[in-house]
């Protein structure tokens, strides 16, 4: 099951972690991924935050 990062505001996919072995590092950490891709959507343009708790959503198969 991938693990996915998606903006909350237009549902952009920012970043899919889709298996072991896709690089060394493994699922990256909010901060991670926002070192890389900045601190706001590139979709939308919404400024990033850490997700809290009760936002993070296990959906199942994607």
């Amino acid at each position: 099951m991938p693990v996915m990062y998606k903006c909350s505001s237009c549902g952009k996919i920012l970043f899919t972690f889709r298996s072991v072995g896709q690089d060394s590092f493994g699922v990256p950490t909010p901060d991670e991924l926002f070192s890389k891709i900045g601190n706001k959507c590139p979709g939308c343009g919404k400024l990033f935050s850490k997700p809290r708790l009760d936002k993070i959503r296990v959906l199942g198969k994607a």
